[in-house]
């Protein structure tokens, strides 16, 4: 049978998620099958004689996961690897499959699972339950799983990463940051009141899972990421705190968006206070960035702040209807893939000489995450052109929001 039919036949056994149970169950009997139950009275539960602890499993140590999955958590999550300028990695992506891996607790129990509604599904046919999920535990149906061939193992598994990526649409800001965030401070201070509730799935939910999981296996070698970004937002993955982009969205972005994630910056602790001073010699020190909102609508100023500098740059957004990235940019072993340039020239009049400001924003996706201004001066002024260049006495500045190696 080829690897497309296994697919497609093991969309028939797809793993689909319960919401919590709102009373105890125990193990019941369905036309002779044992079906497993879940209680939530804090008692201790057992099935077949054992407790449904010893039924836990660590599922990245299976064969299926070693040799099917892990290569496609490597891609996410190697840094290094490119192709022609592209990055092809999705660090962001990459932790939340991890998230999902490490956080959730994963169960091989040998009995039936209960079967959600073919109208929650949208399966058109009878199917048999593979695997149910919740917020922190995942419920594979061992019987099942053992019995398939090893592609079909790693496609339920996938299917189930992906799963409890697309729940999380459900839960609290804080939690969504906490599966993409580099670390849990950068997740401080944010929401904790849920998005909604896991009845709130629909079959397109179900049906959008399954599709991604199909393309991930079958292109993922060649995914960049722009690629990985326009699978998630095409298959409606996105979430409050974190907004996949198609390719006809990517390299665009609004003076809103723009100054929502340099604001959301510092509500998640991330923005910028290491510093180095450019010149001879480098010095490396404290900064501060701070962001002030002025009354005219997508305006507002950029202080910088040093032992030694205080300088404050004027960033007028408000003739702009699109704002394009340039490129990305190798920083401290990790590729920022927004890098986004702003200029602020002096008023009207200017003359050879005079001196202004530039501040290069730097963005980790949609996470503000440093600044580097330089100042120019003016060395020709013909009509509404000129040429500028750094003077030797000028400042360079870089603040980021992680230490910087001068390696």
């Amino acid at each position: 049978m080829s690897l497309f039919k296994k697919l497609f036949a093991l969309t028939a056994l797809t793993m689909t998620i319960f919401a919590a149970c709102a009373e105890n169950r125990q193990a019941a009997h369905n036309n002779g099958q044992e079906k497993l139950g879940t209680g939530d009275s804090g008692g201790g539960n057992l099935y077949k004689g054992r407790p449904i602890e010893s039924y836990r499993v660590d599922i990245t140590q299976h064969p299926a996961y070693k040799n099917k999955i892990a290569p496609i958590v490597q891609t996410l999550t190697d840094i290094n690897r490119g192709a022609h300028g592209k990055q092809m990695s999705h660090p962001d992506l990459g932790r939340m499959f991890l998230s999902i891996l490490q956080k959730r607790t994963w169960y091989l129990i040998p009995g039936t699972l209960d079967t959600l509604p073919r109208e929650r599904t949208g399966i058109a046919i009878p199917t048999d339950q593979g695997a149910l999920q919740g917020p922190q535990e995942i419920w594979i149906n061992s019987l099942l799983f053992n019995s398939m061939e090893e592609n079909e193992q790693a496609t339920l598994i996938l299917h189930e990463i992906l799963m409890g990526i697309r729940i999380l649409k459900f839960a609290s800001t804080q939690a969504q940051c906490l599966g993409f965030a580099p670390t849990p401070d950068y997740c401080d201070n944010l929401g904790t009141e849920p998005h909604g509730t896991l009845s709130q799935l629909t079959s397109k939910d179900y049906a959008d899972v399954r599709a991604a999981g199909i393309q991930i296996l079958s292109s993922y070698p060649n995914f960049s990421f722009d690629d990985w970004e326009d699978l998630m937002a095409a298959k409606n993955f996105s979430m409050s705190f974190r907004d996949f982009k198609l390719k006809t969205d990517q390299g665009k972005r609004t003076a809103e968006s723009f100054i929502t994630s340099v604001k959301k910056s510092f509500i998640t602790k991330s923005a910028p206070t290491f510093g180095v001073k450019w010149g001879n010699p480098i010095v490396k020190e404290t900064c501060r960035v701070d962001f002030e909102e002025l009354a005219q609508k997508n305006t507002f100023n950029l202080i910088l702040s040093t032992p030694t500098e205080n300088r404050r740059l004027k960033v007028d957004l408000s003739t702009d209807q699109a704002l394009k990235y340039n490129k990305y940019v190798s920083f401290n072993q990790r590729k920022l893939s927004q890098i986004l340039v702003m200029t602020a020239p002096p008023a009207t009049g200017v003359q050879v000489g005079d001196r202004y400001l530039e501040a290069t924003f730097l963005f980790d996706l949609d996470r503000f995450v440093g600044v580097e201004i330089n100042e120019l001066v003016y060395t020709e002024v013909t009509g509404q052109s000129s040429s500028s260049e750094t003077p030797a006495d000028a400042l360079r500045y870089l603040c980021v929001n992680e230490p910087v190696s001068l390696e």
